[in-house]
């Protein structure tokens, strides 16, 4: 019985025990990803009482200051785009109307603005993201060793840039991460709560059956394409 090869050090950053594999980044150039100045401006949703920039992706380093500290923001360019991909999500995961209306329209809205145009780096169509994908999901669930994140640092410490555009999400606006020291250049406006925006959605107004005809209304023919399961690009 052979024993297991140990990995090569040169491919660990850290703890030992989370793989680092450099060869996934061996062709990914900096400055292949575009960057180019951009307005950002939309509405998001958050939880109630929490604020768009009270959680930081990822891990916490536990300095506010780390240059690659970030954000999410899944923008939606209008309220109904914003009602429509929550309502949407709702029903693909078979949410009754009245758990959604007991809390989930609790939700705040802010709007989100920028004062002036900010250097966004984009990898929404990115070929990386078919190796090492880099959207929000995995930027939220994933270590600071990996690459995904690598992939965060590399870009700023080239193009010192204030975002990344994601690859998209829920949002039809789009997925972006902003960088902690670039929030001060948005401005952030709570404008309510999501049955404060639509109070037809009140569940003393509605029933299952008539959510469920609102639902086909907003939802139907509006659902956006999914986009196709990555193929590797040297097959």
């Amino acid at each position: 019985m052979t024993e297991e090869s140990e990995p090569d050090p040169a491919q660990l950053v850290g703890d030992a025990s989370i793989p680092f594999r450099l060869s996934e980044l061996a062709t990914f150039s900096a400055d292949s990803v575009a960057v180019e100045h951009l307005h950002l401006e939309g509405l998001v949703s958050m939880a109630p009482g929490w604020h768009p920039f009270d959680r930081p992706l990822g891990e916490e380093c536990g300095d506010p200051r780390c240059p690659y500290r970030c954000y999410e923001l899944a923008l939606h360019p209008d309220r109904d785009s914003l009602l429509r991909n929550y309502l949407m999500s709702a029903e693909l995961n078979g949410v009754p109307f009245e758990v959604l209306a007991g809390g989930g329209l609790r939700r705040d809205i802010y709007r989100v603005r920028s004062l002036h145009p900010m250097l966004v780096a984009d990898l929404g169509s990115h070929a990386i993201n078919y190796r090492v994908p880099v959207t929000a999901t995995q930027l939220r669930s994933q270590p600071a060793s990996a690459l995904c994140w690598e992939i965060v640092r590399i870009l700023r410490d080239r193009h010192s840039n204030s975002a990344l555009r994601l690859p998209p999400g829920e949002a039809v606006g789009g997925d972006f991460a902003v960088h902690a020291d670039a929030t001060a250049n948005l401005d952030v406006v709570r404008l309510g709560t999501l049955d404060d925006e639509f109070p037809f959605l009140s569940p003393g107004l509605l029933d299952s059956n008539a959510m469920s005809r609102l639902l086909m209304r907003l939802v139907g023919g509006e659902r956006r394409a999914r986009p196709e399961p990555p193929r590797n690009p040297r097959t």
